[in-house]
């Protein structure tokens, strides 16, 4: 499942705390997040990580 981008504009060093629902009756596994500079609706580069 995948949920929708959230921005941070206020520039290098801020933080944004995003507070989720994520739940599974199996239990969740692993998580992951995905780091993107966009100019306007344009994805420029991103990177990911997962744990």
């Amino acid at each position: 499942m995948t949920w929708p981008w959230h921005s941070l504009t206020t520039g290098k060093g801020d933080t944004l705390t995003v507070p989720t629902t994520a739940q599974s009756p199996y239990g969740i596994v692993a998580t992951g997040v995905e780091v993107a500079r966009f100019e306007g609706n344009s994805k420029l580069n991103s990177c990911t990580d997962w744990s």
